[in-house]
């Protein structure tokens, strides 16, 4: 058996579509969550945690889901560093999680995040939870986008506290 990819590349037109990153280890569900995702949104895929942050910084996507078990380290660690980096801490992430324990352990900071996701979930809980957090991100937006076929334009712009 050939070994899987730990990166797949973005699907097309990235541009065009909000950006999601998804970071997810089991294969099945990658395939299937990338399936239901790429009906409407730009995708990037990882499978491990530490490639992850790397897409994470590098494409500075719109959303980026995770996965709280990876191989390489855990998930919640990944989220962690991701809300202490400048270049990533506006971008709304969702946690997916099919470990009681682990779910007890995001519920405990869910605060942070823009949903806590149980795994198996539901095509439409995810893509109604994605469209959610995108929406909400609203002003810190980099590009124009296509949300639910109708093109909006954002234009950048920096906010200092």
């Amino acid at each position: 058996m050939a070994p899987i990819p730990d990166q797949r590349p973005p699907s097309a037109p990235r541009r065009e579509r909000p950006l999601v990153l998804l970071i997810e280890d089991n294969v099945t569900q990658l395939d299937l969550y990338s399936m239901v995702i790429e009906e409407e949104l730009s995708l990037l895929t990882a499978t491990r945690g530490e490639t992850g942050y790397a897409l994470a910084c590098s494409e500075k996507p719109d959303v980026i889901v995770v996965d709280v078990l990876l191989p390489d380290v855990d998930g919640l660690t990944v989220c962690q560093r991701l809300r202490a980096n400048p270049q990533t801490s506006s971008i709304p992430i969702v946690v997916l999680t099919g470990d009681d324990g682990a779910h007890d352990r995001a519920q405990r900071v869910a605060s942070q995040f823009s949903g806590v996701l149980t795994k198996p979930c539901p095509a439409e809980l995810l893509l109604s939870t994605l469209r959610s957090a995108i929406e909400a991100r609203g002003p810190v937006r980099r590009r124009g986008c296509l949300i639910g076929g109708e093109r909006i334009w954002i234009p950048s712009i920096k906010v200092s506290l």
